[in-house]
């Protein structure tokens, strides 16, 4: 087999595989079904928070009124699923819109959870991390939440009101939750489709234009496929393979393999 051939074989594999994952990508989450939920989802997020900022009003006499207008102001209630172990979407999804319209924020889970893949109900406040998380039957805080008494300089602990009223809300939000946990298992598996399919469209653009590179390259056929391979390799996702050290006599190729080698970049 020359090596015309060997990368004309490996571009028919990868094709085949990217042609099985365009068909993958067609049956998860539309942006039609995305838009529907997330339609949906709003409107439900914002009545059980303003019905949390109501209870809060209640509970705290002395400042009920401007401590309710404070956490309407500044604070919002999220859905929190775990997805991987590390990784978690969010809606709404804090911030600016990236290329995805979820994000994976570095968040800390309580240990207790009972499974990988399950949604919860955050309280977050001006975009920083989750002031606390309800997680059923319980609520986990992250730092004490204090309201000024008016007139005064003091302030007041009400962390054990802004833990207790989430849990009504996450019971009146369950099967928003569960519906949740599946919009979120299918964006994990839409996102890394997306990124196995990029991965897949950088090897072939690699090898197709190392078809004529290679006519200028005078090594062994058998080293020549070592390097295309560490090429494929370079240009994946992971990118898996080390730096590679070309060697050798002027005129054997050198400097065209380090154009090749420098589109996986």
């Amino acid at each position: 087999m020359n090596v015309e051939t060997y990368i004309e074989n490996q571009i028919a594999e990868l094709e085949a595989e990217l042609s099985d994952k365009r068909v993958e990508l067609a049956s998860c989450i539309q942006p039609a079904d995305w838009a529907a939920f997330s339609t949906s989802a709003a409107k439900k997020l914002n009545k059980a928070y303003e019905s949390f900022c109501s209870a809060i009003r209640r509970r705290v006499i002395q400042m009920g009124s401007r401590t309710q207008t404070y956490f309407l102001k500044h604070g919002a209630f999220r859905l929190v699923a775990a997805v991987e172990q590390a990784a978690f979407v969010r809606f709404p999804a804090p911030g600016d819109p990236t290329d995805s319209i979820y994000d994976y924020p570095q968040l800390t889970l309580s240990a207790n959870k009972v499974r990988l893949l399950q949604a919860y109900l955050s309280l977050d406040f001006d975009e920083t991390s989750s002031l606390s998380v309800c997680y059923g039957d319980y609520v986990e805080s992250s730092r004490m939440v204090e309201a000024r008494i008016p007139g005064t300089d003091k302030q007041m602990d009400i962390s054990s009101i802004t833990e207790k009223a989430p849990l009504k809300q996450g019971q009146v939000l369950s099967s928003l939750l569960s519906e949740f946990e599946l919009i979120a298992h299918a964006v994990l598996r839409s996102d890394r489709l997306k990124e196995r399919m990029s991965s897949l469209e950088r090897q072939m653009r690699i090898l197709k234009s190392s078809k004529k590179a290679f006519q200028q390259v005078h090594i062994p056929i058998d080293q020549m496929t070592e390097v295309i391979e560490q090429l494929e390799r370079l240009a994946g996702s992971a990118q898996l393979a080390a730096a590679l050290l070309l060697k050798g006599p002027s005129g054997t190729g050198k400097n065209s393999l380090k154009k090749l080698q420098s589109l996986t970049r």
